[in-house]
């Protein structure tokens, strides 16, 4: 190896040596910081208000995009995107809709002549644990 390399490494070997020491040193001091502040907290009766900690607040989080329209009826102008304020009831001509079995042809995004996939039955837990192979 030549000397410029085994100089170079020796100041690597050195640094990281160095890197380490600095680490303990403030994992110590931390430790040492965090005792005086607990002893000073209980002696004086403190609180978090009188030390004038920051209160975190949950970040609020962006409103949602509103949801696409999922039902159209053009004839009378109707739409409906799946959500109903509060969650409530469905509308009129949706619930009337779903009760005479007429709700696919308001679909939007599907052809009128086309029929809906056929729903898809979950798996059961015991066919889930025979597909990973813990039930034989």
């Amino acid at each position: 190896m030549s000397p410029l390399f085994s100089e170079i490494h020796e100041l690597d070997r050195q640094l990281a040596e160095l890197k380490a020491q600095r680490d303990e040193w403030l994992t110590q001091k931390r430790a040492d910081a965090l005792v005086l502040a607990r002893h000073l907290v209980e002696r004086f009766g403190l609180t978090a208000a009188q030390l004038q900690f920051p209160v975190e607040t949950p970040a609020a989080r962006p409103p949602s995009p509103p949801r696409p329209v999922t039902f159209r009826d053009p004839a009378r102008g109707l739409s409906w995107n799946g959500e109903w304020p509060s969650r409530g009831r469905k509308p009129a001509w949706i619930q009337a809709a779903i009760d005479d079995g007429s709700i696919e042809q308001y679909r939007v995004g599907r052809p009128a002549g086309e029929a809906a996939p056929a729903p898809v039955r979950p798996k059961s837990k015991a066919e889930m644990a025979r597909e990973l192979g813990l039930i034989y």
